[in-house]
């Protein structure tokens, strides 16, 4: 009994597979387990940042939206009364063109991430760090195109806005 045990574990790996396993090419391995959790955890946090960036960066544009809409309906208003607001039009011209920059380069970074999403994973030869660079590249320059937008307002808006209480209305006669 003991000589027909010995036989069959000398048998098995004699053999060069395990007597009772599974063939090799349909068991997943560790690594490959690991390799896809990975990636799925990649994937999941690309999905969560591009969440995040949408609610803040929608939120931002919306604001400088909004303030652009104010200026224009202040110089409207102003103008009814004989001010010369043809600056500040010009001003709201510029800020509603940086914010188009702002929101098209921001476009991109999105559409980058995206693209660095769909790669695949561990098998793109360095393409995705590459991808992943440049998103972040366009990030910055998103940054960069708030930042503009933000000193614009409060270096040449606001002082062109002030300097219109220094100006006195044009009184245009009414036919009494």
């Amino acid at each position: 009994m003991l000589s027909e045990i010995f036989a069959l574990i000398l048998l098995s790996f004699s053999s060069g597979t395990p007597a009772f396993a599974a063939p090799r090419d349909k068991v997943p391995t560790l690594i490959e387990k690991r390799e896809e959790a990975r990636c799925e955890g990649v994937v999941r946090r690309i999905d969560n940042r591009i969440t995040a960036y949408n609610n803040t960066a929608e939120r931002h544009l919306n604001h400088y939206r909004k303030a652009t809409e104010r200026v224009i309906a202040l110089a409207d208003r102003l103008d009814g009364q004989g001010y010369d607001t043809s600056k500040v039009r010009a001003d709201a011209q510029i800020l509603n063109e940086k914010i188009t920059k702002a929101a098209q380069d921001y476009t991109n970074f999105i559409a980058k991430l995206e693209e660095a999403k769909a790669q695949d994973c561990g098998d793109s030869q360095g393409v995705f760090r590459k991808t992943m660079g440049q998103s972040r590249e366009l990030l910055k320059t998103f940054r960069a195109d708030v930042a503009d937008i933000r000193t614009f307002i409060r270096t040449v808006l606001h002082p062109d806005i002030k300097a219109l209480r220094s100006q006195t209305p044009k009184v245009t006669p009414t036919g009494i």
